[in-house]
């Protein structure tokens, strides 16, 4: 018989995941956030909107699953991907 233990919490869980994984199993950190305050578009209509355009602003709320860094001739460069647990987007934030 195996002994009653204690659970993962919910963040502790989904850490683990993401670490074992490379991504979330159980649910994703924005599910349970209200984010109707915020009046955030979804990375999914950002995606598809940039598809056409190339640049533009865009007010979104979205986890960042991921860092990249290059360094260009004119300097160093970020590119942030976001992840709202409904779709993914890279961004490149500019001063």
């Amino acid at each position: 018989m195996m002994p009653d233990v204690e659970d993962y919490s919910y963040t502790d869980r989904l850490g683990m995941e993401a670490d074992m994984v490379g991504l979330y199993l159980s649910s994703h950190p924005m599910d349970h956030a209200d984010l109707s305050p915020f009046g955030a578009t979804p990375l999914k209509a950002v995606a598809s909107a940039a598809s056409g355009f190339g640049s533009g602003t865009a007010r979104v709320v979205a986890a960042v699953s991921g860092i990249e860094m290059k360094t260009t001739g004119r300097g160093k460069m970020c590119t942030l991907h976001l992840d709202d647990g409904d779709g993914f987007l890279p961004v490149s934030p500019v001063p």
